[in-house]
């Protein structure tokens, strides 16, 4: 009885197999046939390759775009959307903070209150968080606090200055401190507190001996929207004997200091960058760090691809109170890497070997920034344009050959698709052909590669591909509309 019940589900398995597998040839056969242009008429085929044609000009002039404004806009509304759902992806889960490279040090709003909402935050202050940290055997400082100016009483500068030289005069301990130095208006420094402890100028680091360096805080934002979306690599000025010279970004002196104690990876690459008299423009750099990490770095200095943050690092919803009524901030996974300044000794023995931001979040400062994941403080852009370099890959555009298969894969599937259907039927079912398959692609290789398989102006050329046809219906009915006449 077994035995004739398992011969009878055998052969009904097998039966339906069969008529599956049938039916997948005849469906396959009859796609095939339709694309099968060998088979076409010859008015048809015309089509096909005018159809080809057509499509090979929109990608070829949408290239030339792209590093337009409107061509970099288009470009922007699409990366930022893979830019929101990875953050979204990342803020679900806590970082830890025995095992998160960077911790922030935050004066939150609450902290900013209770000290008097100062116009200069006190320096008195700053002191005792940064010997708290060089103690704690931090192994890189970002002070993302301007320190140009005296405070008031003048004995608080005093003490933060005692602190930099105690730190800068412990060889013992390898704590690194990057201080923020601005342009100005001229592209001069601006003078700071600190200047009296560089006695040959802007400090190049190169050597390794110091433990005090100079670098620019300044982030890129798109100039259409100003949206934050760029991490700075460099800034160019002119000494005062005229000799040009470079200033670092926060986040690659950081990185190089957290990983290689130097900036000595960066010297060939700063003396292209001074004689390169505009040749390099759109090249990039490869720096290998001895970690196995590398860093490629453009002449370019807000690069479309390689300079673009990826927001892995999103603040905590304030708790009620914390923020001004109709002030909130995007919810987040900094719970227990955001360190309130109440909390420093609680946390002191976290900070060894780490990169620590200090900065005010308060959006009384005038540091909250429009991102493409909402608005943000300035130290927190900061930290993500750091964990952009150091944990993922930065974005970057793919290679020539995977570029030109997609676009192949596109033009000849659109080219079709325009063959059997009206120009606007064919324009949406293209669209949303491109954007369900080429998008959930790209999306999960940005993910893993940080590559960014860019099927956008392919979307965007499938508007000018309709116009196109619409033209060509025109041309072949000379402006005239078939109907039939009642009689």
């Amino acid at each position: 009885m077994l035995l004739a019940t398992k011969r009878r589900a055998n052969r009904f398995f097998a039966l339906t197999a069969k008529r599956l597998s049938g039916r997948l040839r005849r469906v396959t056969h009859t796609i095939l046939s339709y694309v099968d242009f060998r088979k076409f008429s010859p008015k048809k085929r015309a089509h096909l390759v005018v159809n080809v044609i057509i499509g090979i000009a929109i990608v070829f002039c949408l290239q030339f775009l792209e590093q337009t404004r409107w061509g970099e806009s288009t470009l922007d509304k699409f990366f930022d959307l893979f830019v929101r759902w990875e953050s979204q992806r990342a803020a679900q889960y806590q970082s830890d903070v025995q095992k998160a490279p960077v911790l922030f040090v935050d004066i939150d709003h609450k902290t900013y209150q209770q000290w008097g909402e100062p116009p200069v935050t006190p320096r008195d202050k700053l002191a005792e968080i940064l010997g708290l940290l060089h103690d704690a055997q931090a192994k890189v400082i970002v002070l993302d606090i301007l320190l140009e100016g005296n405070d008031c009483p003048p004995g608080s500068d005093r003490e933060l200055l005692s602190v930099l030289e105690r730190i800068e005069a412990d060889k013992r301990n390898a704590t690194k401190v990057i201080l923020p130095q601005r342009l100005g208006f001229q592209r001069t420094p601006k003078r700071n507190l600190f200047d009296a402890l560089f006695d040959h100028g802007l400090l190049a680091g190169g050597s390794g001996d110091t433990a005090l360096y100079r670098a620019v805080p300044s982030l890129s934002t798109t100039s259409s929207d100003n949206v934050v979306r760029y991490w700075n690599l460099f800034e160019e000025f002119k000494d005062s004997d005229g000799r040009q010279k470079i200033l670092w970004g926060y986040p690659i002196v950081t990185v190089l200091l957290a990983i290689e104690g130097n900036l000595n990876g960066l010297e060939p690459f700063q003396k292209k960058l001074v004689g390169r008299a505009g040749g390099y423009t759109g090249h990039s750099e490869l720096v290998r760090l001895r970690n196995g990490k590398t860093i490629k770095l453009p002449y370019d200095k807000a690069h479309l691809y390689l300079q673009r943050l990826r927001f892995l690092l999103v603040p905590e919803k304030p708790s009620p109170g914390d923020l001004p009524d109709g002030k909130t901030h995007t919810g987040g996974n900094l719970f227990q890497i955001a360190i309130k300044y109440g909390e420093l000794e609680y946390y002191k023995e976290y900070f060894k070997d780490k990169i620590v931001i200090v900065g005010n979040s308060s959006p009384d400062a005038g540091d909250i920034h429009r991102t493409p994941v909402g608005d943000m403080a300035g130290m927190y852009i900061l930290g993500n344009s750091i964990y952009t370099i150091l944990a993922k890959e930065q974005p970057a555009p793919p290679p020539g050959w995977v570029s030109g298969i997609i676009e192949i894969v596109v033009i000849v599937s659109a080219a079709y698709l325009f063959l059997y259907f009206t120009s606007l039927l064919a324009q949406i079912i293209a669209s949303a052909l491109i954007l369900i398959v080429f998008g959930g692609l790209s999306y999960w290789y940005f993910l893993n590669t940080g590559v960014f398989l860019n099927f956008v102006f392919a979307v965007v050329g499938m508007s000018f591909h309709e116009t196109l046809k619409d033209v060509e219906e025109i041309l072949e009915h000379k402006g005239r509309i078939a109907y039939d006449r009642k009689k």
